[in-house]
């Protein structure tokens, strides 16, 4: 395994050493929280417990990698809706549907480059006034222009369709203005209407497969950039060799 692969593989592996003991431990009270939150039952939902420092460490670590990785995962929910389009019923029509998942598409690598940056300011705070905090600092600032460089592009179309217009693709207009006079022009039977329609849906599933076909790169070279992302952070975080989380004071270069 490499890069983020490798990185959830040992974040795991520590959660399971972290919880699952004190899971075990207090077994009969996460089975009557769980019947609660199951039937909506009155009586406790959560279990009161301090935890220490080191485990508030790992758990900032570990839910900020699940933030990130959700990101990822919808990136990649959102090239397989791309792909479909699932309804009969008009009251959605296909550029519209289109549409709405490209805004989305946009907007989810903004929060993913966001939470990204949030990630490594986590560890260099967690660093400050530690031998290795300008061995932190540094690799924190070649990932951050890593991130500038890689994403700007897509980065810059978004912040640009968020403050002054609505995201604006011209295939995707051209279809919604082929679909209007398809459905309110020509909706008849005639052979100019026929040809009209069939003229929409041919240049539907080309627009429809280019943005499948883009997503899909993206994503590609997205999950190229968290692995070498992840495979930087990996000695921060875990001991290079055995994998155990790093507690500070155990850390090396």
């Amino acid at each position: 395994m490499k890069g983020i692969d490798k990185f959830q593989s040992a974040i795991t592996k520590t959660a399971q050493t972290i919880w699952l003991p004190f899971v075990e431990e207090r077994r009969e009270e996460f089975g009557e929280i769980l019947k609660n939150y199951i039937l909506e039952l009155e009586g406790p939902k959560h279990i009161d417990r301090k935890m220490s420092d080191s485990e508030l460490y790992f758990r900032k670590i570990f839910d900020g990698f699940l933030e990130i990785t959700a990101s990822l995962q919808t990136l990649e929910d959102i090239a397989f809706y791309i792909s479909r389009f699932p309804f009969s019923d008009e009251k959605v029509t296909p550029e519209r549907y289109l549409q709405f998942h490209v805004e989305a598409y946009y907007s989810e690598i903004y929060i993913l480059r966001e939470r990204l940056k949030k990630y490594l300011k986590l560890l260099e705070r967690r660093h400050k006034n530690k031998p290795a905090f300008q061995f932190v600092k540094n690799v924190s600032e070649d990932l951050s222009n890593l991130l500038e460089t890689s994403l700007k592009p897509v980065i810059t179309l978004r912040g640009k369709h968020i403050h002054e217009t609505r995201f604006k693709d011209e295939n995707i207009s051209l279809l919604g203005s082929l679909g209007m006079f398809s459905k309110e022009i020509y909706d008849g039977e005639d052979e100019f209407a026929k040809l009209f329609k069939a003229y929409y849906r041919e240049k539907y599933r080309d627009v429809k497969k280019n943005w499948k076909n883009t997503a899909k790169n993206n994503n590609k070279n997205i999950r190229e950039l968290l692995d070498h992302f992840f495979e930087k952070l990996y000695p921060i975080v875990f001991e290079k060799d055995t994998g155990a989380f790093l507690y500070l004071g155990r850390f090396k270069k």
